[in-house]
């Protein structure tokens, strides 16, 4: 997207860290009355449903928002990948 402006960013992850990626189809999913998802309800259900299975964490929040849309149909997709970084052994 050429209008766009994208920073760069840096992080190190530890052992035992999680990623979690999201595209924005999860935080803008719409039940029946136009409420929105959003931010806050995800960082919910992953506290909640945090596992050591990536998985796991995204098929748990794949049903939490599968149970706050309900029937409503999407416009957006919705897309999660959730990445655990096991470390390297040092032998």
């Amino acid at each position: 997207m050429e209008d766009n402006e994208y920073r760069e960013y840096q992080l190190t992850l530890g052992k035992g860290d999680i990623l979690f990626l999201y595209t924005d189809g999860v935080t803008d999913a719409k039940n029946v009355t136009g409420e929105k998802y959003n931010t806050e309800r995800m960082t919910t259900a992953l506290n909640m449903h945090m596992s050591d299975n990536p998985q796991e964490t995204i098929q748990s929040v794949r049903e939490d928002i599968d149970f706050f849309i309900g029937e409503h149909e999407q416009f957006d997709d919705i897309t999660m990948l959730c990445i655990k970084y096991y470390g390297m052994d040092s032998h």
